[in-house]
């Protein structure tokens, strides 16, 4: 079985707790008694409609960035502090227009034109380029590391573990960590 949708705390309580066997998520600073496995790097990307006064084909300047209205995505815990603190460091804020709970309403809302988000590169699908433009933002973000995250002492079952070497033989990345985000800590050895 899984579980999408919690927040970073929530999850490493879960996997301490067993409640889980481990996390998909953000590689940042983690408890010491947690394992990393690194799985991908994803660059940080502006979708904008392809049409209308919101609509953004090139990269723009941070500052231009901050005339747009933005879709906020709150239940994602680890990519709005990232972003509002990539913007701080340059005395900027952005203008908070809508915040949609799910990845896929976000995408429909800044295709219908009702502003711009940004998001994970990973998180665009082909069909999206179809209905959004999509910049990527690499020259003002630094990529974002995924990997999945377990405690270190725990047992896992043959089916966890037949999973896990799935995930990570499969994944499309080098297995190896990006550069680091915000905050980032090395993972452990």
């Amino acid at each position: 079985r899984i579980n999408g949708g919690s927040l970073r705390e929530n999850l490493f309580e879960k996997i301490y707790s067993r409640q889980v066997d481990f996390g998909l998520m953000v590689i940042e600073s983690y408890p010491p008694e947690f394992k990393v496995d690194p799985l991908f790097c994803s660059d940080m990307v502006l979708i904008s409609p392809t049409s209308g006064p919101y609509a953004v084909p090139q990269l723009p300047s941070l500052e231009q960035l901050t005339q747009l209205p933005f879709i906020y995505h709150p239940d994602n815990s680890s990519l709005e502090p990232f972003i509002q603190h990539q913007f701080a460091r340059h005395g900027l804020t952005l203008r908070a227009g809508h915040m949609v709970s799910h990845c896929g309403a976000l995408k429909k809302y800044v295709a219908q034109g009702m502003g711009v988000a940004i998001i994970d590169g990973f998180a665009c699908t082909q069909e999206d380029r179809l209905s959004l433009n999509i910049v990527s933002l690499a020259s003002f973000f630094p990529q974002r590391s995924f990997g999945i995250v377990r405690r270190r002492d725990m047992y896992m079952a043959e089916h966890v573990e037949a999973f896990l070497r799935f995930l990570l033989n499969n994944s499309g990345g080098n297995g190896e960590s990006c550069a680091p985000d915000m905050g980032s800590v090395p993972p452990a050895a």
